[in-house]
């Protein structure tokens, strides 16, 4: 990867076909930032700052409520 600076970068996890009352994704344990406790240390990526947030959408299709996961986080160059 050849970048100066830092770079944010978005993903986003959940299901098309499933809804919330069949698939309710949430963040593991609760958490709000991403677990870095088994992050390789050796990567010439650092990571800056990260957030992860569960987002419900409505849908006019549909009453069912669908969730996903919205993950954060900037890395930049050690």
């Amino acid at each position: 990867v050849r970048f100066g600076g830092s770079k944010n970068c978005f993903f986003k996890f959940g299901s098309w076909t499933y809804d919330g009352y069949l698939l309710n994704i949430i963040p593991y344990d609760g958490k709000t930032e991403l677990d870095l406790d088994e992050y390789d240390k050796s990567s010439p990526l650092l990571i800056k700052k990260s957030s992860i947030k569960q987002v419900v959408k409505y849908y006019p299709c549909c009453d069912e409520p669908y969730p996903h996961l919205m993950m954060k986080f900037t890395v930049q160059r050690k």
